[in-house]
């Protein structure tokens, strides 16, 4: 009963072909948090490097439209273009902003899921909208764990706001008497400090819940030994079956094998637990090689193809022995062999008057 209960437990880590399956779908892991810094720093370095730009267009731009709004009549035909002059300005000057914006976005995404496209998740699927399901969503540990980082993060961003905001109230006084140049650049001062450390902290959080998310996406899909079973009998097919292609494939082996046998220059063996069958050709091989070695029903099934052949079969139990052992089929013969097997095909060759 216990170990019953243990094969049902997701205690194995997912599988490649889980991992592939729930990609497939749309399931993969990645942190918001990466994605609101990286766009945060990037619009906090697209206001530091267009800034002194953005505001000398938009300050020629209100001098300009003031004075001409001066001197001019309002009416109904000239004030959408007047409207599009103020929108039009406002999205040229937004423009390097918002472009890298978007461009840390997409980056900040691509890095963390690469690239992706499923419809899966768009699919229509009834449990979204039963009310049990979606009780239990909201009272998942994942959602409790999600309303703790958000009051975290909330909690330790507005510290860091505040702090950096304190230390910056006993100056406010000092910039009473300060032309509005000097104001202003007090304030992007501290506009550009406030959002460095907010930035900064943001960061170290996306850093922690991105291994969180990591963490938690492998423990969602954790597999029980049953379902390691049912994948491997989904992909490799059923013991019978990989036995069966087993065999079948030794069978095969056997038949390539024994083709080889009426090429042999010779066969020795035990004489009955082992064979094996040497060929050498002169002038193109260095040493004899084993075409074919078998013991017991294989041996026997040698010797007959063999002697079927013409072959001939010589019994050197100690040479067959040790053929058997050391050389693969396809191998040549170790130089510990060489005189032992010269002698056989020596007397192979002058049996067939070769010598």
């Amino acid at each position: 009963m216990r170990l019953q209960f243990f094969a049902r437990e997701p205690t194995e880590p997912a599988t490649p072909r889980r991992l592939e399956k729930a990609r497939e779908q749309g399931q993969v892991f990645r942190s918001p948090e990466v994605v609101a810094v990286a766009t945060l720093l990037a619009a906090y370095l697209a206001l530091v490097a267009t800034g002194a730009w953005t505001w000398d267009r938009l300050s020629r731009f209100a001098v300009r439209w003031w004075g001409d709004l001066s001197r001019m009549e309002l009416t109904p035909g000239n004030l959408p273009g007047l409207a599009w002059q103020v929108v039009a300005t406002a999205l040229l000057a937004a423009a390097p902003v918002a472009g890298l914006v978007l461009a840390a976005g997409l980056l900040a995404n691509y890095l963390q899921v690469g690239f992706l496209f499923t419809l899966r998740p768009l699919a229509p699927d009834l449990r979204r909208i039963d009310p049990i399901q979606g009780l239990r969503r909201i009272l998942s540990r994942r959602a409790l764990a999600e309303l703790v980082k958000s009051l975290a993060k909330v909690a330790v961003v507005g510290w860091v706001a505040y702090r950096t905001v304190a230390g910056a109230l006993p100056k406010l006084p000092l910039l009473l008497g300060s032309s509005p140049g000097g104001v202003l650049a007090e304030t992007a001062r501290l506009v550009g400090l406030l959002l460095g450390r907010v930035a900064l902290t943001m960061a170290v959080l996306a850093f922690l819940d991105y291994l969180y998310q990591r963490w938690e996406y492998f423990q969602s899909l954790r597999m029980t030994r049953e379902e390691i079973k049912e994948e491997l009998r989904e992909t490799e097919g059923s013991p019978e079956i990989r036995q069966a292609i087993r065999r079948r494939q030794r069978e095969l082996a056997r038949r390539r094998m024994m083709a080889e046998v009426p090429k042999a220059d010779v066969v020795v063996t035990n004489p009955t637990h082992y064979a094996v069958a040497l060929r050498y050709v002169p002038g193109e091989m260095e040493a004899p090689v084993v075409v074919a070695k078998g013991r017991g029903f294989v041996a026997l099934r040698i010797r007959e193809v063999a002697a079927a052949a013409d072959v001939p079969v010589v019994e050197n139990p100690e040479l067959a022995r040790g053929l058997y052992f050391s050389v693969e089929i396809g191998d040549p013969v170790p130089p510990e062999l060489y005189r032992a097997v010269a002698e056989v095909l020596a007397f192979v060759y002058r049996l067939k008057g070769k010598v």
